[in-house]
């Protein structure tokens, strides 16, 4: 979802997100990535069941995941999201 809310429209990701709930699992990761290619970049790793439309504004682009989409935990670092390209990926 990019440029997911503004104070103009601050209602639209919260709508989104109430959709998103109904169809998938609560442990889908959903990231928040703010200032994306910018040395701002900041990521918020949370899961559906956590996402809030607070955490986003016009410079936001939130990822929602798939069904197969895992975290990669990295020593002192914001895990990487990763999704495969087919089930026979998966671990």
């Amino acid at each position: 979802l990019y440029n997911p809310a503004s104070r103009a429209r601050p209602e639209g990701l919260r709508r989104a997100l109430t959709h998103l709930r109904q169809w998938k699992a609560d442990d889908t990761i959903v990231l928040f990535v703010r200032a994306a290619g910018t040395p701002n970049a900041t990521v918020n790793v949370t899961h559906l069941a956590e996402a809030a439309s607070l955490n986003a504004d016009m410079r936001t682009l939130v990822l929602v995941g798939s069904s197969s989409t895992r975290l990669i935990e990295r020593d002192g670092l914001t895990p990487w999201a990763y999704t495969p390209r087919s089930e026979a990926e998966l671990p």
